[in-house]
């Protein structure tokens, strides 16, 4: 199915991103501002939070999956 097929691949992505600490280019030059700026404290909590943020999109991709998962044999 396309449909499993395209989530399986953001799946892919979003533990990629996991593995490698990604953040984005933008993201990463305002966090680098932010930490001039003296912003330590909140810059770290945000890095922290991305790595659970891919972690419970990944979870919520493997629960909506499930059902399209268990009905791909009638299809």
């Amino acid at each position: 199915m396309e449909i499993l097929n395209t989530l399986n691949s953001v799946k892919i992505i979003l533990k990629q991103s996991i593995i490698q600490n990604f953040i984005p280019i933008n993201v990463t030059k305002l966090l680098a501002e932010k930490y001039t700026e003296g912003l330590y404290e909140e810059c770290d909590k945000f890095c922290l939070g991305r790595s659970y943020m891919y972690s419970k999109c990944v979870e919520y991709l493997d629960k909506q999956m499930k059902p399209i998962q268990d009905s791909s044999g009638f299809t």
